[in-house]
C-alpha cells in the first residue's frame, strides 16, 4: 500500500517489474533472431552456383620408407567441370595399385591397374 499523504490509502500494482521482464524477454528474442539471421547469412555458399568451374591442378605424395608408406594423387579439373587424375598406394603385399579416373557429368570412370607381383601365399 502506498499513501499519497492523505488519509486515503490507495492500492495499486506497480507494473515496472512486468515492463522490466518484458524488456529482457524482448532483448533476448531480438538477440536470438539476429543470431539466427547471422548464422543463415554466413552459411550461404560463397559465389554463385551458376558460375562455371575454374580449372585447377593439385597433387600430393607421401614416401615414408621407415613405415613403408607410399601413396599419392594428382588431379586436374577443367572449365566444364570434368576431373581427371590418378592415385596410387603401395599395398601390404608389395604391389602398387593405381587408379586412373575421369569424373564428369556422365559419372565416375576408373581404370584400376597393379604393378609388381604378389607373393604366392598358397604354396604347399
Amino acid at each position: 500500500m502506498i499513501s499519497d499523504g492523505s488519509n486515503n490509502k490507495s492500492l495499486f500494482v506497480d507494473n515496472s517489474l512486468t515492463v522490466l521482464n518484458y524488456t529482457k524477454s524482448f532483448k533476448m528474442k531480438t538477440g536470438i533472431v539476429i543470431l539466427g539471421l547471422l548464422t543463415f547469412v554466413l552459411a550461404q555458399p560463397q559465389g554463385t552456383r551458376d558460375a562455371p568451374p575454374e580449372p585447377y591442378d593439385f597433387q600430393y605424395k607421401v614416401d615414408n620408407p621407415p613405415t613403408n608408406t607410399f601413396f599419392g594423387q594428382n588431379e586436374n579439373g577443367d572449365q566444364q567441370g570434368a576431373k581427371t587424375g590418378s592415385y596410387y598406394v603401395l599395398l601390404p603385399d608389395g604391389r602398387t595399385m593405381t587408379v586412373d579416373y575421369r569424373a564428369d557429368a556422365q559419372g565416375f570412370v576408373p581404370k584400376i591397374s597393379f604393378q609388381g607381383s604378389a607373393p604366392n601365399q598358397f604354396q604347399g
